[in-house]
């Protein structure tokens, strides 16, 4: 299973349209053993290395808030 990072490079090289990056995240974080606290960070840092498109980022961290949320 790719890794957050990973799966936002791949989106930022065109290897994914939006929603496939969205749907994808989703089954990362249903399989990722990390806490909310640490895939926030790595988007964080991700996002600072290689800025996402606006509102991509909010998206995302959405969805991994809600996730800890859940646990």
């Amino acid at each position: 299973m790719p890794s957050i990072p990973d799966l936002i490079r791949t989106f930022q090289s065109g290897g994914l349209s939006h929603d496939e990056l969205l749907a994808r995240i989703d089954s990362t974080l249903a399989a990722d053993q990390a806490s909310a606290t640490q895939l926030a960070d790595m988007l964080s840092e991700e996002n600072t290395r290689f800025p996402l498109p606006p509102g991509v980022y909010e998206e995302v961290l959405r969805r991994i808030e809600r996730r800890g949320a859940t646990q």
